[in-house]
């Protein structure tokens, strides 16, 4: 029945008593009891309902009601990890959202519990939402109301009454800030992957995969045309590869430097690769999204078609998933120059580079020289102090910059007499 909600708070006991507030949901049907501190830990709790609490005719409950709970080792839940991380940033503005608890989740806690703040403070709900319990642990995946926008930054607010399934809460808010990527350039699409006349799983040359690995035309989630593959693999122990081929030559276009294509991952870890005509394999991403994400790789030099696609289970990587392809493109990366002064002599080689260090040659002898890499939404990801040799030249570690596929960054060299700036392309 309907309660009436002062009749039951007068009703209301706990023991050991602890100072909470109830609400109710929108038919006073459901109440739920949020205590004010965290409950002790490795204690029993008695709740009573006495006989006044009444429903909103008036009519009495008649008799007590009474039901205990042991709070364990543990007063407060915890959010173990997330997707996206804590100052995550480019994301992509078409990603899924993950939060992985320390235990299973009450499942009604979460109504009205989450959503996405933009930069005005405004609120974006939620859509489509998965719970799963993997492993003792609560896992919560869910998209945005709406898309989110590029080179924006937001925050995922989970409120502090999400409980377990023991009902044990948050207790506080938990913030989770991030911000998006810079948006995609114009694609010139190669293929849409949109039907399995035109890609085949590759059994006898794939490795260490199960038989029942397979593609399927899936039309409810795409980013471009009217669907996407998806791929459900099984890998049946380390090391597995799962090769996947066109069925018909797929030429590259000579004016586009870039590769890429949509990829919903699934934070499984494992990578996925380009193979090309020379030989030459180029990553295309590591699964550690969840989500839509354009991943790229730079075309390498002497290429001119693609042989395959392969996805390469990483050590630690999962074993089976569930991962989605769509809008094979190419696209052109423009205005790369190695300095934005033609006539200046300083430099950074390699660029692209796809290692540990960039050298930075040009600079006078024996300099101190402040320094600050910027990314393309102009965050400071890393700075500090270069100081040069006797022949004008030092190194700068770039491991930390690493992400899916290739990535502008802006490297800005300063000392007493000039500021100098180079956009250099990292992988």
């Amino acid at each position: 029945m309907n309660m009436d909600s002062a009749s039951f708070a007068g009703a209301f006991t706990i023991e050991p008593a602890i100072d909470g507030a109830i609400t109710w949901d929108d038919k006073k049907l459901n109440a739920t009891f949020q205590p004010g501190i965290p409950y002790e830990m490795n204690a029993d709790y008695v709740v009573t309902i006495d006989s006044t609490a009444k429903h909103q005719w008036g009519v009495a409950l008649g008799k007590i009601v009474t039901t205990s709970f042991h709070t364990g080792n543990r007063n407060r839940y915890l959010v173990v990890s997330s997707f996206p991380q804590t100052g995550q940033t480019e994301v992509s503005p078409y990603l899924q959202f993950r939060a992985i608890f320390d235990a299973p989740l009450d499942n009604t806690s979460l109504i009205n519990a989450v959503s996405i703040k933009t930069e005005e403070g405004a609120a974006i709900g939620t859509k489509g939402a998965f719970i799963y319990t993997i492993d003792g642990k609560g896992h919560y995946y869910f998209s945005p109301e709406q898309p989110l926008e590029y080179q924006k930054s937001y925050t995922l607010v989970l409120k502090g009454t999400i409980k377990d399934n023991i009902h044990i809460p948050l207790v506080d808010d938990v913030e989770i800030p991030f911000s998006t990527q810079a948006p995609i350039p114009d694609l010139t699409i190669l293929n849409e992957w949109e039907s399995l006349s035109e890609w085949a799983v590759d059994y006898t040359n794939s490795t260490n995969i199960d038989q029942n690995t397979f593609l399927y035309k899936w039309n409810k989630d795409f980013r471009s045309g009217a669907a996407s593959m998806l791929l459900r693999y099984k890998f049946l122990n380390s090391s597995g590869v799962v090769k996947i081929i066109p069925q018909s030559q797929l030429l590259l276009a000579t004016e586009h430097n870039h590769l890429g294509m949509w990829v919903w991952g699934e934070m499984s870890q494992n990578s996925i690769g380009m193979v090309f005509n020379n030989s030459i394999t180029d990553t295309l991403c590591t699964l550690d999204f969840a989500g839509w994400r354009y991943c790229t790789a730079a075309i390498p030099a002497g290429a001119t078609e693609i042989e395959y696609l392969q996805l390469i289970q990483s050590n630690g990587g999962a074993a089976t998933g569930d991962i989605y392809f769509d809008a094979l493109s190419q696209f052109q990366v423009t205005g790369i120059k190695t300095s934005e002064d033609e006539s200046s002599t300083i430099r950074v080689f390699p660029n692209p580079a796809a290692c540990q260090q960039i050298k930075v040659v040009g600079l006078k002898q024996n300099q101190t020289v402040s320094y600050q890499i910027q990314s393309v939404t102009a965050q400071v990801v890393n700075a500090g102090i270069l100081v040069t040799d006797a022949f004008g030249m030092t190194s700068l570690d770039i491991s930390g910059l690493k992400g899916q596929g290739w990535h502008f960054y802006l490297l800005i060299l300063e000392d007493e007499t000039h500021q100098q700036a180079l956009k250099i392309l990292i992988k």
